[in-house]
């Protein structure tokens, strides 16, 4: 892609135009983020939604932002977010990403039950990352949902599933250590749906709270 010199890229913040001074050519979408998350970190917010030219991006998609220069973009439109109204965010995406995971890991043990060992460890790695998020997701609940997790016990299931999701990733990570093929085959197709539905139910009680 070519920058181009005769228009000026528009970048608004939760639908508020900003101006970034220092635009060169080579800046890409992972520098803009950058240069932006320290300043918005100050007043307690976090980016959580890149959108360039109508494609949204992940902001821990370090690949993808580092692909796209900032001058070659008409528009981008970031969204930031306090931590409660991230957490809020990651529970309002969470049905997504539990379907993601379940996919994931009915595919990762079927590849390693044909002996498709680098496909399978592809995908792993995939569903490693989904379940931190997931983890991460459980930890900071209270930070969102304060009141609700006062509610029906909720704050002990949150534990219980937590300490039941490190668990598995502790699992998962020893079978893959130790090359356990059939063991982890095991755990990701008869352990997992247990796990993935718990969550559900606790992210659906939240939303519904």
């Amino acid at each position: 892609m070519h920058g181009r010199k005769d228009a000026a890229v528009k970048i608004q913040v939760n639908e508020q135009p900003i101006e970034v001074d220092g635009l060169t050519p080579e800046v890409t979408l992972a520098g803009l983020l950058e240069a932006l998350s320290a300043e918005l970190q100050g007043k307690g917010l976090t980016i959580v939604k890149i959108t360039a030219d109508g494609k949204v991006i992940d902001p821990e998609d370090a690949a993808t932002l580092q692909a796209h220069r900032v001058l070659d973009c008409h528009a981008i439109d970031l969204l930031a977010a306090t931590p409660a109204e991230l957490v809020h965010v990651m529970v309002a995406d969470s049905a997504e990403v539990l379907a993601q995971l379940g996919e994931l890991a009915g595919r990762t043990a079927e590849a390693l039950r044909l002996g498709q060992v680098k496909e399978a460890m592809s995908l792993f790695l995939d569903l490693v990352d989904r379940l931190d998020w997931l983890a991460a997701l459980l930890s900071h609940l209270p930070a969102g949902f304060a009141e609700a997790m006062q509610e029906s016990g909720k704050e002990l299931r949150r534990q219980q599933i937590l300490g039941k999701t490190q668990e598995y990733l502790g699992t998962l990570r020893r079978s893959q250590e130790t090359q356990d093929w059939v063991g982890l085959a095991d755990v990701l197709e008869y352990e997992c749906p247990d796990l993935l539905r718990d969550c559900q139910e606790l992210f659906a009680s939240l939303k519904t709270a």
